[in-house]
């Protein structure tokens, strides 16, 4: 008979916009967004930028990703050895942030949770 183990999670787990992974795992964390104004879907202009910051319960930020938004509105973050062991256990606060091809910034999240367990 198979046994559960005890403190069984699944790293990395991303659900209801918490991010939970294991101190020193390494993963790509592929975002798709899915973005509304006005109850109209908007597509990003392809090219626009994206930064999605992580910072401390002290507001210190930790680490910052920048990419380019590809034709399908996605980007990946990449939490490589020396970005995962930039955080230790605890919980940290996570944005999205977009400037498009005109410059114009926009944060479409905000305050995010991460859990680093």
């Amino acid at each position: 008979m198979a046994e559960k183990i005890p403190g069984e999670i699944l790293s990395p787990n991303l659900c209801d916009g918490v991010l939970t992974w294991c101190r020193s795992d390494t993963f790509t964390l592929h975002l798709t967004l899915e973005l509304y104004a006005m109850g109209e879907k908007y597509d990003l202009p392809e090219g626009s930028e994206v930064e999605v910051s992580f910072r401390d319960r002290s507001d210190f930020e930790v680490k910052v990703f920048s990419a380019v938004v590809n034709n399908c509105n996605c980007i990946t973050l990449e939490f490589d050895k020396e970005t995962s062991s930039a955080f230790d256990k605890g919980r940290y606060l996570w944005d999205v942030c977009i400037t498009d091809t005109e410059g114009n910034r926009k944060t479409v999240a905000n305050d995010n949770v991460a859990v680093v367990i």
